[in-house]
């Protein structure tokens, strides 16, 4: 190792000093005052003036652990300083606040060891890496820190998933439509919870997610955090077995929780498998039919498509055409159909005007959603709770690894089923029937995209696009509206 050599101040003649670098480190920062560390720092100044170390350096890496692998950017620095031999000494408080992984000590002792620095610290003086017992002793504490770090998070995760048995709330940061109001207990925020019960009730309708959240933002609703609402933290909400009065541990519904649901088990569970099938960040839909036509030949969903305008609309000219294709990039797609978007949203514009003169909204809601949610999500909760009793039996090794299994399969099969069913149910409680009373040709304008849209989903299924014979001709037998049926297939 080599010192930088400076002149002392009181004789004026050459001296050595050794240039010290501080790394000061600490997993859990609650309240983000850095007390741990500052403790840490003045311990290791108290050592380094001891010494007569220079103090060139204090790299500081406040609430973060070492344990989870995570980067930690003065840690990476502090190592560049000992590359570029720019310090001869790192001082820390413990060898377990520069690593509690092996791996870690690893890439340590090569950047140490090639450039000849010197690690000391104040609980455990010198950490010696330079020497083979040296590392045979920073080894054993690293093997221990990383043991125990390990220890602490099997304890921390049986206790939550001991809390979640219980049903009592985790820690950790206020979830949306609840607030703590004592250890393990929350309560429902009223105005929040509306919040949350109206996005529901517009997923269901066939609102996107992200036309929610730009409405949402717009209207200058907060997010839990004060800031603006996006589709995947509105997702996550939506998803989270807590709105509905369920405990969950990694994902998995584990039992009842002790709070109040902001929405009841059966409107949570169709929420929850709509979006299983939206992209969590797609735009808001811009084409009335749009996931709804099917391509006769090969069954495919077509895409709208439109031509394309660089400039602005001149007094006079057209707009773009939309057209309906099979697109050929599609795996299944045949690519061999296209279709007119126009004409098909006017026939099947038609088709719902028609029955509504002879069907109310009431009865066109209570066709659409088969009367059996309820049911459904009864079974699924038997399901649910079979497949916990079956966990419990093969860690109890009642049942071994293959019984298990094979147990299992038709559960998660009959969940599947299950889930399907209720994806297919449309309760769409926030449109009211009022909106729609009276809607006639020269209303339908008045509707929104959305309300156009769940309007179509009460009476049409899907529509099938035949291929049509090149002429100059539409032939609207192209077109055919496949009605919804009564109760669910």
């Amino acid at each position: 190792m080599t010192a930088k050599r400076q002149s002392n101040v009181r004789t004026g003649t050459p001296t050595l000093f050794w240039r010290a670098a501080i790394y000061a480190r600490i997993s859990l920062d609650k309240v983000g005052e850095a007390a741990g560390v500052g403790r840490q720092i003045d311990a290791c100044r108290h050592l380094a003036d001891l010494e007569g170390w220079s103090v060139d350096e204090v790299l500081v890496d406040n609430d973060l652990s070492a344990y989870s692998g995570a980067c930690r950017p003065e840690y990476e620095r502090l190592l560049d300083l000992v590359r570029r031999r720019e310090i001869d000494i790192i001082v820390a408080y413990h060898p377990d606040r520069l690593y509690r992984r092996l791996a870690d000590l690893v890439e340590l002792t090569k950047v140490v060891a090639s450039a000849g620095v010197e690690i000391r610290t104040v609980a455990a003086g010198h950490v010696d890496l330079n020497t083979a017992s040296g590392r045979f002793t920073a080894q054993v504490l690293g093997a221990a820190a990383e043991h125990e770090s390990a220890r602490i998070g099997e304890r921390v995760s049986a206790k939550h998933h001991q809390n979640a048995e219980r049903g009592n709330a985790r820690g950790g940061g206020r979830s949306y439509g609840y607030r703590r109001v004592a250890q393990g207990r929350i309560e429902v925020v009223s105005e929040e919870a509306s919040v949350v019960r109206e996005a529901a009730a517009r997923v269901l309708a066939g609102h996107s997610l992200a036309s929610i959240v730009v409405d949402f933002n717009e209207r200058g609703i907060p997010s839990a955090h004060g800031k603006k609402w996006r589709p995947g933290s509105l997702g996550m909400i939506l998803r989270s077995g807590r709105i509905t009065g369920l405990r969950e541990s990694k994902g998995t519904v584990v039992g009842e929780a002790t709070w109040e649901p902001i929405l009841d088990r059966a409107t949570w569970e169709q929420v929850r498998s709509r979006l299983a099938h939206a992209p969590i960040g797609r735009r808001p839909k811009v084409n009335l039919l749009a996931g709804m036509c099917r391509c006769a030949e090969c069954g495919s969903v077509m895409a709208a498509v439109s031509e394309r305008m660089d400039k602005e609309l001149k007094p006079g000219q057209r707009p773009p055409r939309r057209t309906l294709a099979c697109d050929k990039a599609n795996r299944h797609g045949c690519g061999s159909n296209t279709v007119k978007a126009d004409y098909v949203e006017q026939i099947v514009v038609d088709y719902v005007l028609a029955a509504l003169e002879h069907t109310d909204i009431a009865t066109a809601r209570a066709r659409r959603a088969g009367g059996d949610a309820h049911q459904l999500v009864a079974s699924i909760e038997t399901d649910e709770q079979f497949l916990a009793d079956l966990a419990a039996d093969y860690g109890a090794q009642r049942i071994n690894r293959a019984q298990f299994l094979a147990a299992q399969d038709p559960i998660h099969a009959r969940l599947l089923l299950a889930r399907r069913r209720l994806d297919q149910l449309t309760v769409d409680p926030s449109l009211d029937g009022t909106a729609f009373e009276g809607v006639t040709a020269g209303s339908w304008d008045r509707l929104d995209l959305d309300q156009q849209r769940a309007l179509i989903g009460l009476f049409v299924e899907h529509v099938v696009i035949r291929k049509g014979k090149r002429g100059r001709y539409f032939d609207p037998s192209r077109v055919e509206p496949v009605p919804v049926e009564h109760g669910v297939s």
